[in-house]
């Protein structure tokens, strides 16, 4: 779904194999498998690991704190790691910081569309976790400190994101039905020709 929503975004149609190569760079968190080297032939790309997992070509990294120049990105994908994410509000200041105006971040979280408000598990007090339900923990034991709720996309307006959640699927592709969020560094979103999917008007 990410890579389809790029697509989408920068008006490039086809299967990404299909896509010229692109004066842009790119960050990706945490990206596996055939992926990064098919992103890597496609843009100036930087595969972000928050933990070393045995990857190729990868940098460690964290979300707070780059270390990159402000504006030194045009795209930032991120999937199922925010929720990881120990103390999210400067991670996400961070995120536009480094964005290029214009820039995009492509991000999947979980609940998202799902619920209203986002629900806190772990909350951090004076440099210590504090359990507020059962720890839940996802792949590679990593601790789930929130589930994003829908108010999630204004804390990004907030930040100066223009923001879009959609609920897509694409069959003929093997794309299940999930929620997407598209914000752009710009007072407005902007995106290249998308596919408009019957169920987008039901």
């Amino acid at each position: 779904m990410l890579i389809k929503t790029l697509g989408d975004c920068l008006g490039l149609a086809g299967t990404m194999d299909e896509w010229p190569r692109q004066p842009l760079t790119l960050l990706e968190t945490s990206g596996y498998r055939a992926t990064p080297p098919r992103l890597a032939r496609k843009f100036r790309y930087v595969n972000l690991m928050y933990a070393s997992q045995g990857e190729d070509d990868c940098v460690l990294g964290d979300l707070s704190r780059l270390g990159l120049r402000s504006s030194a990105l045009d795209v930032l994908l991120t999937s199922d790691v925010f929720e990881h994410v120990r103390e999210d509000g400067p991670a996400w200041a961070e995120v536009f910081r480094v964005l290029a105006p214009g820039g995009y971040l492509l991000l999947q979280v979980p609940k998202v569309g799902e619920m209203e408000t986002t629900q806190v598990r772990v909350e951090v007090r004076d440099g210590e976790d504090i359990d507020l339900m059962e720890p839940e923990y996802h792949a590679e034991q990593t601790l789930v400190y929130r589930y994003y709720g829908d108010d999630l996309l204004g804390r990004l307006r907030e930040l100066g994101f223009a923001v879009l959640a959609l609920r897509r699927r694409y069959p003929k592709l093997r794309i299940s039905e999930q929620t997407i969020v598209i914000a752009q560094k710009a007072p407005f979103l902007a995106m290249g020709p998308v596919e408009i999917s019957e169920r987008a008007w039901t």
